[in-house]
């Protein structure tokens, strides 16, 4: 079974940290694991040199996004994933649209709530717990 953990980007964050030490330690895990980003950060460095395979695919300006969800649709078939992880909603929705007819699963992990999102931030919360095969809650 392989997992690919898809990320924003690699700056130093709660989620990229954790994301890290699963990687750093991804030789004890009972899976393979792939990690997926779309821009670099602090932590780019300490990414490439985990024990995982950490690949770039850049979104570009919004006019560009069905050129991302099809480099990012090739991927997933290339590597072979089963299962995708994603911790932002635009990620699941990204993952939802790259996937349409494959068989792959996507798991959504929360980090937050907040009771002050504007309609198009709740509108995707709520978009991808709907689209998302399994949801996760930290908190």
């Amino acid at each position: 079974m392989k997992v690919a953990y898809l990320l924003g980007s690699l700056n130093r964050g709660g989620t990229e940290m954790l994301i890290l030490d699963l990687f750093i330690n991804s030789n004890e895990a009972p899976y393979e694991m792939v990690g997926l980003y779309r821009k670099d950060g602090i932590l780019s460095r300490d990414f490439q040199s985990s024990e995982t395979l950490v690949i770039k695919n850049k979104t570009g300006p919004f006019w560009m996004i069905l050129l991302y969800l099809y480099r990012l649709r090739n991927l997933i078939n290339s590597l072979q994933v089963d299962i995708i992880h994603v911790n932002q909603s635009i990620d699941t929705l990204y993952s939802f649209l790259a996937c349409i007819g494959l068989p792959v699963k996507i798991i959504q992990t929360n980090h937050e709530y907040d009771f002050h999102y504007k309609f198009f931030e709740k509108f995707l919360k709520s978009l991808s717990l709907k689209l998302a095969d399994h949801n996760l809650f930290v908190s």
